[in-house]
This record gives C-alpha cells, structure tokens and sequence, in this order.
C-alpha cells in the first residue's frame, strides 16, 4: 500500500494589525509574532499580504506593509507569493513598526473588504 501526501489548497491571506498608540508595547510585539506564525505556516504556493493601521501620522487609512516600514499608497498594494524571501523581508519590516495615531476600524475593515473583492472570489482565508 502507498501514501501519497496531500497538498494543501492555495491561499489568499490578508493580516490587517492595529498599530494604533493603543497597541503600545507588549500588545504590538504579540501582534507581530502572531501575523510572523501564521505567515511562517503559509506554502510557496500560497500570497500574502499584510496592512497595518493607522499607516502614518497624516493617513489613517491601512497602509500596507513594506520594506523600510515605508508605507506604500493603498493603490499600490498587493499580495505577494509567499517564498522565503518575501516572509523575511515582511518579518523584518514588523519588526520596525511603531504604535501611534487612533484606530479608525470602519475605514479599515471597508479597506479589507475591498482588498478581497479585487484579488479573488473563492479560496480565501480573512484573518485579523
């Protein structure tokens, strides 16, 4: 008798942090390992993104995640294939983000949602 392995479905996966001044701390650093977990877990197969809010003093709409912690303009986000080397340089970039500003969740969530619509309708995961 044989054992073939099974392979997992590809996914879509979208972390969306508060890195609002009320996440100062051990809140933020537990927030950053968590998101570090659940991408660690993700397949070459398998994109990701991550968006963190408010992104910058002025815009306190989600920005996404980039090298530098230098926020791109939501229109130029997108999901990226989860080889390592994207993992690492997401990894370092939690790293450097800092807790500041207010949580402004309707606009965020509204951000999610449209994050989702663009990239694809089925074979998606929606984590916070």
């Amino acid at each position: 008798m044989r054992f073939i392995q099974g392979s997992s479905v590809p996914k879509d996966l979208f972390i969306l942090l508060d890195t609002s001044g009320s996440m100062t701390g051990q809140s933020l650093k537990l927030a950053n390992l968590s998101a570090q977990k659940l991408i660690e877990a993700l397949d070459v197969d398998d994109y990701f993104t991550v968006a963190h809010f408010p992104g910058a003093k002025d815009h306190v709409a989600p920005m996404i995640v980039t090298a530098n912690n230098e926020s791109e303009p939501i229109c130029f986000n997108s999901f990226v294939q989860a080889t390592r080397r994207n993992k690492m340089r997401l990894f370092y970039d939690l790293s450097t983000l800092k807790a500041r500003g207010y949580s402004d969740f309707p606009a965020s969530l509204k951000f999610a949602y449209e994050m989702f619509r663009n990239v694809s309708e089925i074979l998606t995961a929606f984590i916070f």
